[in-house]
């Protein structure tokens, strides 16, 4: 299954009218927008792309129901739309680790934490939460907030340039410079942090996982 930044709501919700045009399905739509806008965010973050992928169901506002112990690999959840599901990633917030989620079934979510990415090799540690997740903690899930902004707006100005037929369109290039200007672009390289880093996380870790190794696709 393919990988995406953001989803096709994030970009069709800021269109007008595709009926008639070259992106009017969603096919059409991860073909010319979604993966291009993945591929650019990818090329200007060359030390740490690529990011995790928005889940499946677009999971939002979770919560911790109920706290979750240290080494656990389940956790109640409660709150939130969109279910998740096995193969999405997420970060409690106040913590520097990243989970993988293995099953869910609801109210319980079962997850691994992330510990290495390697090349075609993915890591994960069986034993659980590196640190207690306190309960209504709310866990953020699949592709980081700056990154997923980004990429609906390059997917926006692509669409732009197809719907008016013109890749010196104006809106299109507004909306190239917003997904620039978010990832502060300078020289062809981001310099935005996309991981969200607690200084003093609860899980005491130095670093978020996906920032000492690299995530890489299934």
């Amino acid at each position: 299954m393919a990988s995406y930044y953001c989803t096709d709501a994030d970009i069709t919700d800021l269109l007008p009218s595709l009926t008639g045009s070259q992106i009017a399905t969603e096919a059409a739509r991860n073909t010319r927008l979604r993966l291009p806008s993945r591929d650019w965010v990818d090329s200007v973050y060359a030390s740490s792309a690529p990011f995790p992928p928005v889940g499946s169901n677009d999971p939002t506002d979770w919560l911790i129901n109920s706290e979750v112990d240290s080494g656990d690999t389940t956790a109640g959840i409660d709150g939130g739309s969109g279910d998740p599901v096995a193969g999405d990633f997420f970060q409690p917030e106040g913590h520097n680790g990243w989970y993988k989620v293995t099953a869910y079934s609801s109210p319980t979510l079962t997850f691994r934490y992330v510990e290495n990415f390697n090349p075609g090799v993915e890591s994960t540690n069986a034993t659980g939460a590196m640190a207690d997740i306190m309960d209504d903690t709310p866990l953020r899930f699949g592709t980081p907030y700056v990154v997923r902004q980004a990429a609906k707006w390059y997917a926006i100005s692509i669409a732009y340039q197809i719907l008016r037929n013109n890749p010196l369109d104006d809106a299109a290039l507004e909306a190239l410079n917003r997904a620039k200007d978010i990832l502060q672009i300078t020289n062809g390289v981001a310099r935005a942090n996309p991981f969200v880093f607690y200084p003093d996380a609860r899980d005491e870790l130095g670093q978020f996982t996906p920032g000492v190794a690299r995530l890489v696709r299934g």
